[in-house]
């Protein structure tokens, strides 16, 4: 039977905020709010994960050297040290048997006056190379040496946030599970609420796995249903603001493929009937145009352009870095050659200067195309007749900024642009539903004639003269290098990009110049790096993973990706992509084992990332890479979204939860359709302003 909750309840844990919580001030309330943490509500549903099984007791006997441990041992002195990185608290210790070692803490004086001397505590943590030093344990007060061991059970372990430990977040939660969980209820209005307070305790304190699970599946399909409201709200189309046909003739095409210099491939031909259609009706389009690396999504887009051109409107393409939106006006600007039609490019680093001529012109209608970074988004910039949007790599833009390309337009003309958003990072259904919902998506399958295949191999390397090496036997082939740097600036290793430039560029016998790019290089200096290796002056070019998305230089042989082990399996995906763009078959060198203590290919360090990367050499389907990134990574480092401020499923599981997520789709578009709006307490599962910066 359904919970009975009155229509107008303020439901009050949503608006109960965690400052003056016991021993939150506004330090810590700012740290939980930056986690997303911001209401005791949200608290209640920030469950904690199983850990691992505990480590060893070493209660008696040696201690093992570089493993964990749990011990119980008292405290004889306490005393702070200061070294070279910082100041240590360092705690000696002695156990039942006589064996006396130490704790060491770093940056944690504060710890001092919780640890007293002649009291007996419970450690848990790694010993040293030495087996005498306990470093950075957890710790809890114990009887005594006899105490008896602590019942054996699940082990839970919260979150850290900021500013406040794992422990202090767990005794955080138990306060508001003793005081607040009663005044729980279900948001879906499906459970009693004494049921559904009875999930979230499990999810917090189970007794077995299978009640956790149990507990995390039943609260995870509430957040996902919030989260299909909030994708389809989103939704530029949902607004009911309505859309201009654009008439694709025959004829527009026709003169559009003549330009092309290459026949469409079938995958490209199979791409245009949704396209087009898309276009000719009276609704905005919203749809995802999703193809391999070098698939050629920017000629199926360059068609749909000219046939917006051809009634008067003007386009926006917008590209996530300079680098791609500067190939992108080489490759429109030699399709259009000889043509009426004129396209500009706006970036930051267009000078004052050239910026306000260019902005008359737009705003004119004399520039049918614009192809722009994110400071195309300016308020300055207006297009008058903007019918269509383009985003390539669109996962780069945030949602404000996709809205934001929208959203003038629609109020200056009246209705709204179409909005076709690219990606070459293949995308696995379970991520795909969580980031799109139920838009519409074409797959662009299959490579344009002429492009030759691709060989991906592994190698061990830790030098720097093996990467001189590999760069002077790539040479000999007669194409070009890439060779691309996890880092830009000096590392021990060597490896670094302005390590690795150096090194070539000195080298007497490598007969060519060596150009270098990485994010602190000015736009001058990145331009003129780019242009001299694409047109072959300097046969070699040094860049950190800037040069992932949208180079094409068709003589590139040879791609060496220094440090392969840190990238994820999708990013190296995208990077080999640089390869196999002209007749001359491409070498996808990737190099790994050197980061600090790994061996390549011996042990577990070694062997765990060779096991990775070898995927690579397996198969250049995108589609399994990145499914294998979603295992590995998680959602948020597939698609780089992590570091943007993506919000991260807190509850819900992409690789369990499937089944939940087409059924939260489902019960939201049925809603929908009964004029239904999105529960309050449903919403304090995704709160506005921490929605995916996936969505378009």
């Amino acid at each position: 039977m359904p919970s009975q909750i009155p229509a107008e309840r303020p439901y009050a844990l949503l608006d109960r905020d965690v400052r003056g919580l016991p021993g939150i001030g506004a330090v810590r309330a700012a740290s939980l709010h930056e986690a997303g943490l911001a209401t005791v509500w949200d608290l209640l549903h920030a469950p904690p994960r199983p850990a691992p099984p505990p480590p060893p007791r070493c209660d008696a006997g040696p201690l093992p050297a570089g493993i964990a441990v749990r011990i119980r041992a008292q405290v004889t002195a306490v005393s702070r040290a200061f070294r070279r990185r910082g100041s240590s608290l360092d705690v000696r210790l002695v156990r039942a048997d006589g064996l006396t070692l130490r704790a060491r803490f770093f940056h944690a004086a504060y710890l001092g006056s919780k640890l007293l001397v002649g009291q007996w505590y419970r450690w848990e943590g790694r010993m040293d190379g030495t087996a005498r030093l306990l470093l950075q344990p957890r710790f809890a007060a114990s009887l005594g040496a006899d105490e008896p061991h602590e019942p054996p059970g699940l082990r839970m372990r919260y979150a850290e946030v900021p500013g406040l430990s794992a422990a202090g977040f767990g005794s955080l939660l138990e306060h508001v599970l003793r005081t607040h969980l009663g005044d729980l209820a279900d948001p879906l209005r499906e459970l009693p609420a004494a049921e559904y307070q009875r999930l979230v305790e499990h999810a917090h304190r189970p007794g077995d796995l299978d009640a956790w699970h149990e507990a995390m599946r039943a609260l995870a399909r509430r957040e996902l249903r919030a989260l299909a409201w909030r994708l389809r709200e989103l939704l530029p189309a949902a607004g009911g603001v309505p859309g201009r046909a654009w008439a694709w003739s025959g004829d527009t095409e026709r003169a559009g493929r003549a330009m092309l210099p290459y026949a469409l491939s079938p995958g490209q031909e199979e791409c245009l009937p949704a396209l087009r259609a898309d276009l000719q009706a009276a609704r905005p389009m919203v749809r995802l145009l999703q193809g391999e690396v070098g698939s050629g999504k920017t000629a199926v887009a360059f068609l749909a352009i000219l046939a917006v051109a051809a009634q008067g409107g003007q386009s926006l393409l917008l590209a996530p870095t300079e680098v791609l939106a500067e190939q992108h006006l080489r490759w429109f600007q030699e399709r259009l050659q000889g043509s009426r039609h004129r396209c500009a490019l706006l970036s930051g680093a267009l000078g004052g200067a050239a910026r306000a001529p260019l902005l008359d012109e737009l705003a004119s209608g004399r520039i049918g195309l614009l192809i722009g970074t994110h400071a195309a988004l300016h308020d300055e910039v207006v297009l008058p007749t903007l019918g269509l949007v383009v985003i390539d790599e669109q996962h780069r833009f945030g949602v404000g900024q996709r809205l934001a390309a929208l959203s003038g337009a629609t109020r200056r003309q009246g209705f709204q642009p179409d909005l076709l958003l690219m990606s070459a990072t293949p995308i696995p259904r379970t991520l795909a539903l969580t980031i799109y919902g139920e838009m519409p998506v074409t797959i662009l399958r299959g490579r344009p004639p002429g492009h030759a295949a691709v060989q991906t191999v592994l190698r061990a390397l830790q030098e720097p003269a093996q990467v001189e090496a590999l760069v002077r036997e790539a040479l000999l082939c007669g194409g070009r290098v890439f060779v691309v740097c996890a880092r830009k600036w000096s590392a021990a290793s060597g490896l670094a990009a302005v390590d690795i430039h150096a090194r070539l560029a000195g080298a007497r016998d490598l007969d060519t110049p060596v150009a270098l790019v990485h994010g602190d290089c000015s736009p001058q200096e990145r331009i003129t790096a780019m242009e001299d290796f694409h047109s072959g002056r300097a046969r070699v070019l040094v860049a950190t993973s800037l040069i992932e998305v949208g180079l094409d230089v068709p003589q590139a042989t040879h791609l060496i990706v220094l440090e392969a082990e840190r990238f994820g399996l999708a990013q190296l995906h995208q990077l080999r992509g640089r390869l196999g763009r002209g007749v001359a078959p491409g070498i996808c060198i990737l190099a790994h084992g050197a980061a600090a203590g790994a061996v390549p290919d011996e042990g577990p360090s070694g062997a765990a990332a060779r096991a990775r990367l070898e995927l690579l050499v397996a198969t250049s389907d995108g589609l399994v890479i990145s499914e294998a990134d979603l295992r590995d990574r998680g959602a948020g480092d597939l698609l780089g979204t992590l570091q943007h401020g993506a919000y991260e499923l807190r509850l819900a599981d992409l690789g369990r939860d499937l089944d939940l997520l087409m059924e939260a789709h489902a019960a939201v578009r049925a809603a929908r359709d009964r004029a239904e709006t999105c529960p309050r307490d449903l919403q304090a599962f995704i709160p506005v302003g921490t929605l995916p910066r996936l969505v378009p």
